[in-house]
């Protein structure tokens, strides 16, 4: 029986491991994320929205023209540059660059922790926006 066991748990830690290393995943990008109606619901209300909601997490956010700006979130060796656009009624977060993030053109896959970032800050601009 406890071979069994065993043999059980080098089979998911073999799993694990090729999996772990494998191509990547598919990119994340948010795509018309709704801005609840709200009369501050300004264009420069939600552009100071999503600035403090970058900066909450260690992105840096700066303004790039009417209803878009440009994001830049570096840990350690890693770096990722988002394209934001917003109006009034929602918001887009789409992958522009990275660098030591295993990104692959081809088909369009990155490093798990990207995605993840990604969630997070769309999580963050959500609930900045919902308090205006």
């Amino acid at each position: 029986m406890n071979r069994r066991i065993i043999k059980g748990f080098a089979a998911i830690a073999v799993f694990l491991l090729l999996t772990g290393f494998g191509a990547g995943t598919p990119i994340y990008n948010v795509q018309s994320a709704p801005i609840p109606p709200n009369p501050a619901a300004s264009l420069e209300n939600i552009e100071k929205a999503i600035m403090r909601a970058g900066l909450t997490l260690g992105w840096q956010v700066a303004p790039k023209g009417p209803g878009q700006a440009e994001g830049v979130l570096v840990l350690r060796t890693h770096r990722a540059v988002v394209d934001i656009t917003y109006d009034t009624r929602s918001f887009n977060i789409i992958y522009k660059d990275s660098v030591n993030l295993s990104y692959k053109e081809d088909d369009k896959t990155i490093h798990s922790n990207y995605n993840n970032w990604i969630k997070n800050l769309e999580k963050a601009i959500r609930a900045q926006v919902t308090v205006l």
